[in-house]
């Protein structure tokens, strides 16, 4: 097709981008063939998630095989982390390994529930062999 003037602002949202339209803050469209989209940010090839998950401030994308930028921020929500994703409180992605998860409470050794559950402000977890810091 033809160029849409309105991609000449580079703060417009931008539509039709397939897979990039999910982070619209990593999408732009370029003049070419009439417009053709494509990541405003170049992904590391050692980036095993979606292309379109990468320093999009969307959160931190952990465990993807290189280091997401939005990890830089402690508050970020972190995706990516299997059973320490469901309590978001105490995941943090680490710098090893292109990121790598992890709880951010150490959890005691006589713990028997899931560590995803230790001292997370999920409400109290009894009887799992240590004391709940929740309880």
């Amino acid at each position: 097709g033809a160029w849409d003037p309105d991609c000449d602002d580079n703060a417009a949202h931008v539509h039709g981008c397939g897979a990039l339209l999910e982070h619209q803050n990593n999408t732009q469209c370029v003049h070419a063939n009439g417009g053709t989209c494509q990541a405003r940010k170049s992904v590391p090839t050692e980036w095993t998630c979606a292309p379109s998950f990468y320093d999009t401030t969307d959160g931190c994308d952990c465990a993807c095989g290189a280091w997401d930028p939005d990890c830089d921020d402690n508050a970020a929500h972190v995706h990516g982390c299997g059973a320490l994703l469901e309590h978001q409180n105490n995941t943090q992605c680490v710098h090893a390994n292109g990121g790598t998860c992890q709880a951010r409470k150490s959890v005691p050794t006589e713990w028997t529930c899931a560590p995803s559950f230790y001292d997370t402000t999920d409400g109290c977890d009894c009887a799992c062999g240590a004391w709940d810091p929740d309880c």
